[in-house]
Parts: structure tokens; C-alpha cells; sequence
């Protein structure tokens, strides 16, 4: 159904679950062509292509890339946003995400790391304790 923009929507999502990422991005294209104006599939070509502007932008598309598994994309998507001037808020708010894609992508050092960097810049405690708490249980030593 190439006519369809759902049905290139599931398409272009399971070619992400599959990992096969140029896939997903063509699939993902086709939607925007199909439809430009579809939230969605536009958020998912700039997760993928690094398109993305705004912190906002950056954040949803590391959001996106999480909710698919891509968890080292997403933690290297956050390490970039942590290289620009950011306000206090933006940082910790990027710290947090790149903790927790740290986390579920296995790096359990990591994520405590920048939890507790997280923390120390202001974090809210919630959030940042969870995550460096789940990283200590996790931990294999």
C-alpha cells in the first residue's frame, strides 16, 4: 500500500525496530512525502538524519529514538546538545535523557555518572535518584 500513510508509518517503524536504519529513514521519507505535514514521520527523519535545530527539537528526537531502542544514537545525540551553550535547565534536562539512554542501553557506569552529574547541577532529585539507583542495581560488581 504505497499510497498509504499509516501503512508506511508501521513500515518505517519496523524497519527502525529492526535496526535497519537506512530502511526506516527512506520509509519515514515517503510518509513526509505522502503527507508533509505529519508530526510524526517529520520528528522521526530528523531523529535520524541529525536535522534537528532547536534544544526542543534535539530533545524530541532523542525522546523518539529512545521509545525505538536506539539507545547509543540517542546518547550520542544528547553528548552533542551537551557540547553547545545551554541554560542551566537545558543542560540538566540533557543530562538526564543521556543518563537514562546510558542506562537502558546497557551502560550502567555511565548512567550513574550522569545522573549524578545530573544531580549536582541541580536536577530534580526524583528523576536523577531513580535512574542512578536503577544503574547501582544493575551494576554486575
Amino acid at each position: 500500500m504505497p499510497e498509504s500513510v499509516e501503512a508506511q508509518l508501521a513500515l518505517g517503524e519496523c524497519q527502525l525496530r529492526l535496526g535497519n536504519l537506512e530502511a526506516a529513514i527512506a520509509q519515514f521519507q515517503a510518509v513526509v512525502k505522502l503527507s508533509p505535514q505529519h508530526k510524526q514521520a517529520t520528528k522521526m527523519v530528523a531523529a535520524l538524519t541529525g536535522r534537528k535545530t532547536s534544544f526542543a527539537q534535539q530533545v524530541a528526537a532523542a525522546k523518539v529514538l529512545i521509545e525505538f531502542e536506539q539507545y547509543t544514537r540517542a546518547a550520542d545525540a544528547m553528548l552533542q546538545v551537551l557540547r553547545q551553550p545551554l541554560s542551566q535547565e537545558e543542560r540538566t534536562e540533557a543530562q538526564l535523557l543521556l543518563a537514562e539512554s546510558k542506562l537502558w542501553g546497557g551502560s550502567t557506569e555511565d548512567a550513574l555518572r550522569h545522573s549524578v552529574a545530573a544531580i549536582q547541577n541541580g536536577a530534580s532529585a526524583g528523576p536523577a535518584r531513580v535512574i542512578a539507583a536503577m544503574a547501582l542495581i544493575l551494576q554486575k560488581d
